[in-house]
């Protein structure tokens, strides 16, 4: 029975994930009806149309499929492989909690406040803006995704650039949706915000929850010999998959 009762460095995080929870939630809502950020919101989607490209569209609507739902779980199918293959039950949990709870939050935000879309969207999208979803996947998955190559880098310098490819990905993604006019600025911080919340979530009782749930009995995989070219072969799937559906898929359009 002991095994199933949390101990106190499990208790520590759980509190505090629950405090910033609570804030982040005050934060929430003073994106919504806060009117100097709707302004804003107003002011950068006029000044994105004018900067509008073809070659740039185009860029940013390959960034913008990373935060598409079917790439996402292609990615995350990827993921859940490389764990598997290492034994890491605790990172499985820690995903498996972030993913759940960053989308449940994002969809029932989506539900209560159901702010139209801008109108100056390029591509058709059947939600409601507020929050983003991409910029909410964007920080959960591929920072969590980002957290596991800085753990695993020895050097000081290799966590740096890491942290920095991290970064530049998340931020790229939430700003192909204000480029293309699919989210307002609030949207996009509102999601960061949700996946935030979720990622630091995530981490604190993640690991715990690996070490004491009844998960932490299941097989997980026999020790395999080649892990590293398997591990190999699950991201080069992983990324030729996305490099097919950024070379074929066709988003609907908004109007001609």
């Amino acid at each position: 029975m002991h095994r199933l009762i949390p101990s106190n460095w499990q208790r520590l995080p759980l509190a505090l994930s629950i405090l910033v929870a609570g804030y982040g939630l005050a934060l929430l809502g003073g994106l919504v009806w806060a009117d100097p950020i709707i302004a804003v919101d107003l002011r950068l989607a006029d000044l994105l149309v004018s900067l509008r490209t073809v070659t740039l569209t185009h860029a940013f609507t390959a960034l913008t499929l990373l935060g598409k739902s079917f790439v996402v779980l292609m990615f995350c199918v990827a993921l859940v492989a490389v764990l598997l293959l290492w034994r890491k039950r605790g990172d499985l949990v820690t995903l498996a909690i972030v993913i759940v709870g960053s989308t449940t939050t994002s969809w029932l935000s989506k539900i209560a406040f159901q702010r139209p879309r801008p109108e100056q969207a390029i591509y058709l999208e059947s939600s409601y803006s507020f929050p983003s979803g991409h910029a909410t996947i964007a920080v959960a998955f591929y920072g969590f995704v980002g957290y596991l190559l800085i753990r695993s880098a020895s050097r000081r310098t290799q966590k740096i650039k890491r942290l920095g490819a991290t970064l530049t990905l998340i931020i790229a993604i939430g700003l192909s949706r204000l480029y293309l006019g699919e989210h307002y600025l609030s949207d996009v911080l509102a999601g960061y915000l949700i996946g935030t919340l979720w990622l630091i979530i995530a981490l604190a009782s993640g690991q715990g929850l690996g070490r004491f749930t009844a998960f932490s009995t299941l097989p997980i995989l026999a020790p395999i010999p080649d892990r590293k070219g398997l591990t190999g072969l699950a991201i080069a799937l992983a990324l030729a998959g996305y490099l097919a559906i950024a070379l074929t898929y066709q988003m609907p359009l908004t109007g001609p």
